[in-house]
């Protein structure tokens, strides 16, 4: 038998289907809205992270594409290799 689902208190408008105490996108909200008046500012330290997250994911990036060049010049070699050792196989089968 199927039990029914309880129904939360309270949602979050934004991501329905979740209650607000749970909510990841009502938490990373509430940490970037900034506020006017005498309320501080909580964007700076965001952005900050932003950045250093961006900058890590530029560098793996980097890395990658470094990597793939570097497997793309192996892959090269090794179709060189198996190309002269097919055609030092068909000279013997010829001989």
């Amino acid at each position: 038998m199927i039990s029914p689902i309880d129904m939360p208190s309270s949602y979050d408008l934004f991501e329905s289907g979740l209650p607000k105490s749970n909510s990841t996108t009502s938490m990373m909200r509430s940490a970037t809205t900034s506020y006017y008046g005498g309320i501080s500012n909580t964007n700076a330290p965001t952005t900050s992270n932003n950045e250093t997250i961006l900058e890590k994911i530029l560098q793996e990036r980097l890395l990658l594409v470094q990597q793939i060049a570097e497997l793309n010049k192996q892959h090269e070699m090794t179709q060189e290799e198996l190309a002269s050792l097919e055609a030092n196989a068909l000279q013997q089968r010829i001989t």
